[in-house]
């Protein structure tokens, strides 16, 4: 279980990382994390999920400019959100699509905008997860019900 909640975390501080850099057309693969405001590169010590923020007060180390309070929650909900999933038989469906769904929730939020990208990602592990589990008859129906408009 704290091992998930640790996974928890890292996948937060991804989260956090890609909805705030997927609306403003950066890409989420290159480069490190930055300061909004001094742009300078942030280390590993100063990007450690939750604790970082604790320590750092919730400001940038160089410029002091407060951090939003944005990166530390997406982290905790991440985690804890995957802590509840962990128990549940099919975790390994139901943890990926809690995350892409909290991602398209955080986008959505702060820049009413849904990646197209996310949702096809939700409806593919939701359908995988139909199609691999007992509930296969809903994805044998849902193919009948494309197949008859």
């Amino acid at each position: 279980m704290w091992i998930v909640i640790l996974l928890g975390l890292v996948f937060g501080s991804f989260i956090s990382a890609f909805t705030y850099r997927y609306p403003k057309g950066i890409s989420i693969l290159k480069g490190r994390s930055f300061c909004d405001k001094c742009k300078r590169k942030i280390g590993w010590k100063e990007n450690i999920p939750v604790l970082s923020y604790l320590f750092l007060r919730g400001r940038c180390k160089s410029c002091k400019r407060k951090i939003s309070i944005r990166y530390p929650l997406i982290e905790a909900v991440a985690a804890v959100g995957l802590g509840l999933l962990a128990g549940l038989p099919n975790f390994y469906f139901f943890g990926p699509l809690f995350l892409i769904l909290l991602a398209i929730l955080i986008i959505d939020w702060e820049k009413q905008m849904i990646p197209d990208e996310l949702v096809f990602g939700a409806i593919g592990i939701t359908l995988l997860y139909f199609f691999l589990t007992d509930y296969s008859f809903i994805f044998t129906n849902f193919l009948c019900g494309l197949t008859a408009s």
